[in-house]
């Protein structure tokens, strides 16, 4: 089912990582609230304004130990949540191939674990 409004075509799974967020030239640290293959919700202490295109290297724990995925992204929206965290919505615009598979059959099998409870 649908939310009404909701423009999102790909199933968001309420998944923490750690991120590396380059953004211009700072680094900063970060972390995902949750997460698609197209998407990424990233919480950070400072804003970054919408349309800012970020290098991110997300760390995801797996069997064989921590896999880390380098992504670029966009900002297309941005809402402060109480006094000292931001959420950001970062559409996914560049992923190499191979990192794209391992993202891809990492979220289809936390996504399996998800609905299996």
């Amino acid at each position: 089912m649908k939310i009404k409004n909701e423009r999102r075509k790909y199933r968001r799974l309420p998944l923490e990582f750690p991120v590396e967020v380059t953004h211009p030239k700072k680094i900063k640290k970060a972390r995902t609230k949750d997460v698609s293959i197209k998407g990424i919700c990233l919480v950070t202490s400072q804003g970054i304004k919408e349309n800012t295109i970020l290098r991110l290297n997300i760390s995801l724990d797996t069997e064989q130990g921590v896999m880390v995925i380098p992504i670029k992204g966009k900002v297309v929206w941005k809402m402060k949540k109480g006094n000292k965290e931001y959420h950001q919505g970062i559409l996914i615009t560049e992923i190499k191939p191979d990192k794209y598979e391992e993202f891809r059959r990492f979220l289809a099998t936390k996504l399996i674990d998800y609905i299996l409870g």
